[in-house]
């Protein structure tokens, strides 16, 4: 980018910024709960996952993402929040996700979707990382979901975070005749809970990426008084400095 270029980007998302911070969305994200001093449990949908371990974080603040409602009737356990930034399952899944996730859905678009019971926040470049040190009026998505939980998190005075059921390893058929990066894999046995894509078409995930996402919010949260570990059971994620579930639970 020349210095003209850059000017209009950041003047284009400082507008977007201003108008958003004039909606119903960004009032209701002002007015959540601080959670200053709390730690943050990022609960992957991997196949790891046990129900058990789930019961022993209830109570705690956690955020899960997409259709983790359909594990709902294995466990008493229910999260704090539930978010989305995946296009493709919002398109598909979307008012699902709002009508059927307890606690607060926050869904993560570029644009406002038209599905009522959530909260939306505005999201840039998934490939850029960054925290916003003050408000939010956009998050990026960088690899994914947790990560954008992880701004929320932030944005709500949580400093310390725990990965649990990240596995880290997705199988998947490709889509060869997909006119659409968001919908070139097919395939349902990378989750704990069964029928998780309802035979829809999906978008395979980039690994790199979510282990940079990782890893710079890793280095980011440390240099403010926290961290990120993973306390997945098992699972290829060692971008992170591991700890046991039973040890993450004590925190």
């Amino acid at each position: 980018m020349n210095i003209i270029q850059i000017a209009k980007f950041k003047f284009s998302h400082a507008y977007a910024d201003y108008l958003y911070r004039k909606t119903a969305d960004y009032e209701r994200l002002r007015n959540l709960p601080k959670l200053t001093g709390e730690v943050g449990f990022l609960i992957g949908n991997g196949p790891s996952v046990r129900g058990e371990d789930l019961e022993k974080l209830s109570g705690r603040t956690a955020f899960c993402c997409n259709r983790f409602y359909m594990a709902y009737s294995m466990m008493s356990f229910r999260p704090t929040f539930t978010l989305c930034a995946d296009r493709q399952v919002i398109d598909d899944f979307g008012q699902e996700i709002a009508n059927n996730s307890e606690g607060e859905v926050i869904l993560v678009n570029k644009t406002k979707p038209d599905i009522q019971n959530c909260t939306w926040i505005p999201n840039i470049s998934r490939r850029r990382l960054v925290f916003k040190k003050s408000g939010l009026c956009h998050v990026t998505t960088g690899g994914g979901t947790l990560f954008t939980a992880m701004q929320l998190g932030y944005f709500l005075g949580i400093r310390k975070f725990v990965l649990y059921g990240v596995d880290h390893n997705f199988t998947f058929d490709p889509v060869d005749d997909s006119e659409d990066a968001f919908r070139s894999a097919s395939g349902d046995n990378n989750h704990f809970i069964k029928g998780y894509r309802s035979g829809q078409k999906w978008c395979p995930p980039e690994m790199k990426l979510i282990e940079d996402s990782f890893t710079y919010a890793d280095r980011y949260l440390r240099k403010n008084n926290g961290f990120l570990l993973n306390a997945t059971r098992g699972g290829h994620l060692e971008a992170l400095e591991r700890v046991g579930f039973e040890a993450a639970i004590q925190f």
